[in-house]
């Protein structure tokens, strides 16, 4: 049975049962649909030309994937509109039976809330408009007044193994489905989706993001997806008013048949892309101040047709590409790059991008320049040879987006964690994964593997719990090392056997330390058997392994065992068991609001918040069970905040 289920709680309570102060809650609504023939559903038949998803406004060629058959593809459209009257239990059906629920599974695809996020564009003009004209700090801040109003519709956004892109809304008690859209990639895998006999296969399985761009005459608030481990694709709504979502809020939908680049690069795009704005001259002439232009970009991902890995920057109102810039052919085939990470320069413009690709090569693309032609592969050696800023090696998959801090001495840490579970194969692969800290310093040579020392770790058991802790040799010769720019941890232990443990959820960067939650299969090669375990880590960037986090095993102390385990991430929430003296103190909305127009220090009750000093932090996540996993941790005081700003 392959279907799937979205559920809403009331944060609050939900984190005070996590803590253990309080009963579980109940749920607040549960994903529901209206009846068949009045689902708001749209698609597109070509890239900018969306329509109701209906049998007589597919093309042809979209009638022909599904079935060329007057007497059975209207049905299947039917089908996946919700209509269960032909399904196999009902007299004279003939398509799979949905005893549960019409939604389909839901696997790669975090369902994504959106309300009223503030991305502070009002703090800098960015260079996408003009700052002297008046949708500078006035409109923008108006536009985020406008969206926190109750007449602004929270929604929900996730894709499913159903075919499509799900937009739910998320106010009060209800949880309906406001809207859908099956995009242009999926349709050779509908007619599947009723079959009998169907196996599962992905369809709508990748990241949703949104974002607030400037089209011009107004702020508007767009969602784009990708089809993840489906068919190869990426779409974008409009959703500024959730309330009138239709097929005219599609922007476009786009396939790698659509143009040369796209046919060359698209693949299956799994990891998250972002929205922002690139530095653009919009005109020919030289004394206009290039003013920008709002883009997605992404990682173009796997088993595209050139089995590269090139960053894609993508026109965000229209799809076009601007710019594709491909890793060299050096880089080895079977290749495609991952989730990205934006560096931004004083005018929020993305200036640099971080990513990794399927070879275990970590790349930062430069974009500087004004002119998308000179954007381009940071690192080169010699001149005019691109090179990756690092190489962890061929059988270490680099698929989440690299995470970026300061780094002590100069420069930027540069992290990220190896290892991938999407492949048939990836199950029982035993090879060695690791957590990586590589310093950029803004140089043209990449860093050498020499200059990144490995710092083993070791398995025990302490009240009753399995940790890992660092070994104390490796540690201290790293300290003493002046000229390491970076370190790596394998996740094996020295004493253990392969573990088929590697990092394939996204990495957190909280306070200073670098948060990671491993998943080390269980022996099934079947992706979709539950089963296994993972291992949380902590590790004390800022404070360079001078910070516990698990209660008092110790600074050097920086992973512990969960079981079962989960793949997806554990995020730290902050829970203070003494709100008197805890150096973890929440933010009102009044106060976020006055910070982010005026920046100013932030302080807890009448003592100033200071570094080093501990709260209680509590990672949850989903288990493989179904279950929730809560691992308590130390977590260490904020730094004095001088200004604030989202930041991805």
């Amino acid at each position: 049975v392959w279907d799937g289920f979205v559920e809403a709680y009331d944060a609050q309570a939900y984190l005070d049962f996590l803590g253990g102060t309080g009963s579980e809650p109940p749920t607040q609504w549960t994903g529901n649909f209206p009846l068949p023939g009045v689902r708001n559903i749209a698609t597109s038949t070509a890239k900018n030309a969306a329509t109701d998803f209906l049998w007589g406004n597919l093309s042809t060629a979209q009638q022909d994937d599904i079935d060329p058959l007057a007497t059975v593809g209207p049905f299947v459209v039917d089908y996946i509109r919700g209509d269960q009257s032909k399904e196999r239990r009902f007299t004279g059906g003939q398509f799979r039976d949905r005893r549960t629920t019409i939604l389909g599974d839901i696997v790669n695809s975090s369902p994504t809330y959106s309300k009223a996020t503030d991305y502070a564009y009002h703090l800098q003009p960015n260079a996408s408009f003009n700052p002297s004209s008046p949708h500078g700090y006035s409109l923008y801040r108006n536009y985020i007044t406008a969206k926190n109003l109750p007449a602004h519709t929270p929604i929900v956004m996730f894709g499913a193994n159903d075919g499509m892109f799900h937009v739910l809304n998320a106010s009060g008690s209800s949880g309906q489905e406001i809207f859908a859209y099956v995009p242009r990639a999926v349709y050779p895998t509908l007619r599947p989706l009723s079959s009998p006999t169907y196996s599962h296969r992905y369809t709508v399985d990748g990241p949703v993001i949104e974002g607030d761009v400037w089209n011009g005459t107004a702020w508007k608030t767009i969602a784009i997806g990708t089809t993840g481990a489906g068919s190869p694709g990426v779409f974008a709504i409009d959703i500024t008013d959730p309330a009138a979502l239709n097929a005219t809020k599609v922007l476009w939908d786009i396939v790698p048949g659509d143009d040369a680049t796209t046919a060359q690069y698209l693949g299956k795009a799994i990891g998250a892309g972002v929205i922002g704005s690139v530095r653009l001259d919009a005109d020919s002439s030289a004394a206009t101040t290039p003013n920008g232009r709002w883009a997605y970009i992404v990682g173009n991902g796997y088993e595209s047709s050139s089995d590269r890995a090139a960053l894609l920057v993508l026109d965000a109102f229209n799809g076009n590409v601007i710019r594709a810039i491909p890793v060299p052919m050096s880089a080895g085939p079977n290749n495609g790059l991952g989730a990205v990470t934006p560096v931004y320069d004083g005018n929020r413009n993305i200036i640099n991008v971080y990513a990794g690709d399927k070879r275990g090569n970590l790349w930062k693309f430069d974009l500087t320049s004004s002119n998308p032609a000179n954007w381009k592969i940071a690192n080169e050696q010699p001149a005019g040879v691109s090179r990756a800023l690092f190489e962890a090696g061929t059988s270490r998959p680099i698929l989440q987006a690299p995470r970026v801090t300061l780094h002590p001495r100069g420069g930027l840490y540069v992290t990220f964690g190896t290892g991938k579970y999407f492949e048939v194969n990836d199950p029982s692969d035993n090879s060695d994964q690791g957590i990586y800290a590589v310093r950029d310093n803004g140089q043209r040579d990449p860093v050498a593997s020499a200059a990144v020392p490995q710092i083993r770790i070791e398995e025990y058991a302490s009240s009753g719990q399995v940790f890992k802790r660092l070994d104390a040799t490796d540690l201290a010769a790293y300290r003493a090392n002046a000229t390491a720019q970076g370190f790596y941890i394998r996740l094996r232990p020295e004493a253990s056997a392969g573990t088929k443990e590697r990092i394939i959820a996204p990495l957190i960067l909280d306070a200073g330390v670098l948060v990671a939650t491993s998943f080390s299969p269980e022996a099934s090669s079947d992706r979709c058997i539950p089963g296994g375990t993972s291992f949380l880590y902590r590790i004390d960037l800022a404070g360079a392994f001078t910070r516990g986090s698990f209660g008092t095993e110790g600074a050097v102390t920086i992973g512990r065992g969960v079981n079962p385990g989960t793949v997806g991430s554990l995020t730290p929430v902050y829970t203070p068991l003494d709100p008197g003296t805890s150096m973890v103190d929440s933010i009102s909305s009044t106060d976020l609001n006055t910070m982010m127009s005026a920046p100013k220090y932030r302080m807890s009750g009448t003592q100033p918040v200071q570094t080093g000093l501990l709260g209680t932090c509590l990672h949850v996540g989903l288990n493989v069970s179904g279950g929730v996993a809560r691992i308590p941790t130390n977590c260490v005081g904020l730094l004095p905040l001088r200004a604030w700003r989202p930041f991805r």
